[in-house]
């Protein structure tokens, strides 16, 4: 997955973002079913690590999406598609809880990559390429073609407004009246569309600046996430064998307890939808990951009384918390960069990220097996660090206009 995010997100800036996406979505289905059916380790290694890199590249639709949105929404609708990703791992979960344990974890995998190969058959006919995308390529016909064929669908006339590009200087652009010519065909949807495009702001902040504290934040903020996810696995096992529930690692009520903490992201995203729009993005972020820290704390208070009730509710705040503030710096990474280096930040931000859920297990989750104190205090830390990331981040990006 961090190979997959590293290379398409460059990728996505080269080709386009549709194409990539449709790729890494092929590979996500069709590489998911193939490891379902091999037959030796090494096959099943390299399916997966195929599989992988496709998951990792899914995310070049997330640029083609906010480089359509407004800017008084787009935030908001950003935070949308994390609510299918929060559901989509809430029945990943159900999926192992029925399929596992009575059809095996062949089945499992077919369940997992069935979704992906829909998705790729839908796409096919119904993704459009990002327009803003294509005009900043100089892809004139291209993007015409496409907003063409947004009017279409949303029966909007195509001859709405007459402009006319001097040339192909995207800067250099006037309007005019003008008759309907073939000439005016081609200007009239691309001139629009270009005549909404921000002129660049934040000259005085530098990329670089920009580019290290956010890829920091990432980083940080994925070992918090994939470490709680797997901390709150260990404290389902943990008590459940204090309780005397259960004998084997992963018995129904385990599956019940990382069910009910997995959907703890649903509501720490609509409270982030909530708050988006209303409060600044680098003040919101701090304030979850303190929140998200202070409940890390609350665990070690409770890890005394080995309350199953406690213990679940605790980790299902701190879980909403996180993905609150996971999903928010996502929103921030996607509005703070221009559209020629956009899919190529977002890729990088990806592998690192991914990276940071490589080592999560060892700087969190094998820390709970021997001392969970220690782990408490690791994850503490982290979201301290985060909070005062966020903070010095160099501007925010709440109804600013994307820069191309």
């Amino acid at each position: 997955m961090m190979l997959g995010a590293l290379s398409t997100g460059i990728l996505a800036d080269k080709i386009g973002r549709r194409a990539v996406f449709l790729i890494s979505v092929a590979f996500a289905g069709v590489f998911g079913i193939a490891s379902a059916i091999v037959n030796c380790y090494e096959a099943a290694l390299i399916t997966r690590f195929l599989v992988g890199y496709g998951v990792g590249g899914t995310p070049s639709s997330l640029s083609l999406y906010v480089e359509y949105m407004p800017t008084n929404i787009r935030g908001r609708s950003t935070l949308i598609l994390p609510i299918f990703y929060a559901v989509g791992s809430m029945l990943t979960v159900v999926f192992a809880w029925l399929i596992v344990p009575n059809y095996g974890w062949r089945w499992f995998l077919i369940a997992c990559a069935a979704p992906s190969v829909i998705l790729f058959i839908f796409a096919i006919f119904l993704l459009p390429e990002s327009a803003r995308y294509l005009i900043v390529q100089k892809r004139y016909f291209e993007a015409q073609s496409v907003l063409k064929r947004l009017a279409n669908l949303n029966n909007f006339n195509e001859s709405f407004v007459n402009l006319k590009i001097e040339n192909s200087n995207i800067d250099q652009i006037s309007t005019s009246t003008t008759t309907t010519t073939s000439s005016t065909t081609l200007q009239n949807s691309i001139t629009f569309f270009l005549s909404t495009l921000p002129t660049k702001q934040n000259k005085d902040v530098t990329i670089r600046r920009l580019s290290i504290t956010v890829f920091t934040l990432h980083f940080l903020q994925a070992i918090t996430y994939f470490g709680l996810m797997l901390v709150a696995v260990d404290m389902g096992v943990h008590l459940s064998k204090a309780s005397g529930s259960c004998d084997i690692p992963l018995s129904s009520s385990t599956y019940s307890k990382i069910l009910i903490t997995t959907s703890a992201e649903l509501p720490g995203l609509f409270l982030a939808i909530f708050l988006l729009e209303l409060v600044q993005r680098k003040q919101i972020l701090s304030v979850f990951n303190i929140c998200a820290g202070g409940s890390i704390l609350l665990m070690t208070f409770q890890l005394i009384s080995d309350c199953s009730i406690i213990a679940t509710t605790i980790v299902f705040i701190a879980r909403g918390l996180t993905e609150a503030a996971n999903e928010m710096l996502w929103v921030y990474t996607l509005e703070a960069f221009p559209t020629n280096i956009r899919a190529t930040t977002l890729g990088f931000s990806k592998g690192v990220a991914r990276f940071g859920a490589m080592i999560s297990p060892y700087c969190v989750a094998y820390l709970f097996i021997f001392n969970p104190i220690i782990s408490f205090f690791v994850l503490f830390s982290l979201y301290i660090l985060i909070a005062i990331g966020c903070l010095i981040l160099p501007f925010d990006t709440r109804n600013r206009k994307l820069e191309d």
